[in-house]
């Protein structure tokens, strides 16, 4: 099994994540790492994230989050 680290819980760090869990499905482990409490990055303070669109993307890094891999 693939153990993967991906450092920063931004818009890259969790299109990274969901790449990796296409790619390698059950066979590794994702762990994201940030040093600040919360994630998302700029999606959570930086872009408007009251938007609509805003927080659709945020739903999608939380099911990325949620995942098992």
């Amino acid at each position: 099994m693939r153990h993967i680290a991906i450092i920063g819980s931004g818009p890259a760090g969790y299109y990274s994540a969901e790449g990796c869990q296409k790619t390698f499905g059950d066979a590794a482990r994702v762990d994201i790492i940030d040093r600040l409490p919360v994630p998302y990055g700029l999606i959570r303070s930086g872009v408007a994230p009251d938007h609509q669109s805003i927080k659709g993307v945020a739903r999608r890094y939380e099911t990325v989050a949620l995942s098992d891999t």
